[in-house]
């Protein structure tokens, strides 16, 4: 294996040890996985019930105009208790002026409060609260202000139109596939099989498979639900592709598919001195024709410091090269890439991703300006005019290091900003663009998607689909974690039951494609939803040594739905604060639980924290709980060894690979400091 293969994926195993998610290589056995059992016998008996009343928050209309009147209606059951100062409403956080009209019933407390809408468009988010006697209160509602107003009944308003009310969730995942592994010697080769991004052309999927373009149809993929391990080997054998090496390139992380010439652009970015970036061109073969034939080289253009993102926009296509240029190309009628210029701009110092709409093209650049200590990066407007030649506009700054971008119509482009969530920048002026929101997301926003109204993200942990239609907003319709751990990732501790680094999404005509690390995922957009949604986010619960001592646990969670999740526990008594939670709709919250110390848990096997909720999809959720073992904190460090490449500016260094030892470094008496970074 290459060294900068063998260094990523070591890097990026270092980062899964780190974070828990895989455990030192051979400290478990395959069956550690198996028969997990719920943690009733790890939490303390005893405690006191917890002490959140599950009340009911409704608002009337669910959809308003600007302004518009609108009522919200109350109830906690249990009656008499409830001083009618101790309970109020918010809305987005904010205590409502407003005084409720209490009424005390036998059985439940019932309240109303009639107010004057939202005057701002998109949506606004109202709670319950009150506490008394030991006992607390919450609820939500989410309220739609717009200005087309409520739809008829049985229907929603959504991406700027009427669509019948439907049950369940927007994003339905229909099939996918670990794509890994595929060919029995393809690592002692030096290859890497991950896919990097994915397009469905009719029923055929096209994948960048970062060692090769391949091919797969569709309706050959396992269904999400039906475990047939039969089916995902069968079809990893049976996968048709050609190896990036014929073209001189062994790897790519960015594709261009152009369906009407049946053409495929490949972008690889290199990363050393013996392995180059640069661009390759591919024949696709008829997709309508089985068996299916691999694709074929045409050309290959090099390129010195590698390319990232690829566009078109009419008959020219345009690439990001790093670190500061465009390069400017057309096909010919064979289907050769045609270099017509390559412009280098100064004001860029780290290019990613380029996106042309409007006669413009937005490319983001993963480095600041150098005048400011915020470590965030810049989205560049660039005007294209009739030439076709790219002259620069204007920039402006990012909140986070800009991933992909995204041109949403009317003048605005989005913007994934990694761990600070997605920016929306109006564009109008291409010479000043402006921050007009900023999206807070619960993972890292690696890839974006717009179509007809919808805008798809890949948020690493997770999958997000926003209601993109209003100027500026961004409306929360769904999220979604996990897929059948059939073509899911297992590791030797801890199982991954869902989605952990999730990078690239594509929506096309309410179809979807997304990938992630060995996964090929497909599924469908079901407008009208809205139904709770349970996304987990620590998928797995490390015990550290706790001898007798209870051990204070947190589970983060979120609601990718536009209703209220519900969470509790059934059969374990929990310590106080310990649930049951209510999380409002795109909300992220953190569940405080404390495990009993003492408990033994036998042999190897895994228990499990159980959690109940009223997502219709998941309304039993076992999250694995790992014992205390292994190392802990005050531990001696283990030896290992890393392979390791120099890389020197001015060529001095050895390309050869080498090998740091830690005994060996630690015998010198020099400082150490380790730093495991993932590239993808």
């Amino acid at each position: 294996m290459p060294a900068f293969r063998r260094s990523w994926f070591i890097a990026a195993l270092v980062a899964l040890v780190a974070a828990g998610v895989v455990p030192l290589l051979g400290c478990d056995r395959p069956e550690a996985n198996r028969d997990m059992k719920p943690l009733a016998a790890l939490v303390r008996p005893g405690e006191p019930l917890p002490d959140l009343i599950s009340s009911r928050l409704a608002a009337s209309p669910e959809c308003v105009r600007p302004g518009a009147p609108l009522n919200l209606t109350i109830q906690i059951p249990g009656g008499a208790g409830w001083p009618d100062s101790a309970i109020f409403i918010e809305r987005n956080g904010l205590r409502l002026d407003n005084e409720l009209m209490i009424e005390h019933r036998a059985d439940s407390t019932i309240g109303t409060i009639g107010i004057d809408a939202p005057t701002e468009e998109g949506d606004h988010l109202f709670t319950l609260r009150g506490r008394s006697h030991n006992a607390r209160v919450a609820a939500h509602a989410m309220v739609h202000v717009s200005a087309a107003g409520a739809c008829a009944e049985g229907e929603v308003r959504e991406v700027g139109r009427c669509v019948p009310v439907a049950e369940g969730h927007h994003i339905r995942l229909t099939r996918g596939v670990n794509v890994n592994s595929r060919g029995g010697d393809r690592y002692a080769q030096g290859q890497m099989t991950h896919p990097r991004a994915a397009l469905l052309i009719d029923d055929v999927i096209v994948a960048c498979m970062t060692d090769a373009i391949g091919l797969i149809p569709v309706d050959e993929l396992p269904e999400v639900g039906k475990s047939d391990r039969s089916v995902a080997e069968g079809l990893r054998s049976r996968l048709v592709e050609t190896l990036l090496e014929e073209s001189g390139i062994i790897a790519s992380e960015n594709f261009l598919v152009l369906p009407q010439e049946r053409i495929v652009i490949t972008s690889s970015r290199g990363a050393d001195w013996t392995t180059k970036g640069g661009l390759a061109s591919w024949r696709l073969p008829p997709l309508d024709v089985r068996p299916l034939a691999p694709p074929r080289h045409i050309s290959t253009l090099g390129g010195s410091g590698g390319f990232e993102g690829l566009t078109r926009y009419g008959d020219k296509i345009y690439a990001v090269r790093k670190p500061n240029a465009i390069a400017v190309l057309h096909l010919s009628d064979e289907g050769e890439l045609v270099l017509e210029e390559d412009v280098v701009v100064p004001d860029m110092r780290g290019v990613w991703a380029i996106e042309a709409g409007e006669n413009r093209l937005f490319v983001t650049d993963a480095t600041g300006d150098g005048r400011s200590e915020v470590a965030a990066g810049r989205l560049h407007v660039f005007n294209i005019g009739d030439s076709g030649s790219p002259r620069l506009l204007g920039s402006a700054r990012t909140s986070g290091t800009p991933r992909d971008v995204e041109v949403l119509g009317d003048e605005v482009v989005a913007v994934a900003n990694g761990a600070l969530g997605i920016d929306l920048f109006d564009v109008s002026d291409g010479r000043d663009p402006i921050l007009i929101q900023r999206v807070e997301t619960p993972g890292s926003t690696m890839g974006l998607s717009f179509d007809e109204g919808y805008l798809l993200v890949a948020d690493w942990d997770s999958i997000r689909l926003y209601d993109a239609s209003l100027r500026g907003r961004l409306r929360l319709l769904d999220g979604v974690d996990a897929f059948h751990r059939s073509f899911g990732a297992l590791g030797g501790g801890l199982p991954i039951t869902g989605l952990f680094a999730a990078s690239f999404v594509h929506l096309d005509g309410g179809r979807f494609m997304a990938t992630e690390f060995n996964v090929l995922l497909t599924g469908t957009i079901q407008p009208g939803a809205g139904d709770a949604r349970l996304i987990v986010h620590d998928r797995g619960i490390r015990l550290g040594a706790g001898g007798e001592e209870d051990v204070p646990v947190s589970v983060r969670v979120s609601n990718g739905g536009r209703r209220p999740l519900d969470l509790y526990q059934r059969g374990m008594g929990l310590s106080r604060g310990g649930g049951p939670w209510s999380v409002a709709p795109g909300a992220t919250a953190k569940l405080d639980l404390r495990v009993a110390g003492g408990q033994a848990v036998e042999g190897s096997r895994r228990s499990a924290l159980v959690l109940h909720s009223n997502d219709p999809r998941r309304r039993r959720l076992r999250i694995p709980v790992v014992p205390p073992g292994g190392f802990q904190l005050g531990d001696r460090v283990p030896g290992f060894r890393l392979p390791m490449i120099n890389l020197c500016a001015d060529g001095s260094c050895p390309e050869r690979s080498g090998c740091f030892d830690l005994d060996d470094e630690v015998a010198k008496g020099r400082p150490i400091l380790l730093a495991a970074f993932a590239s993808w």
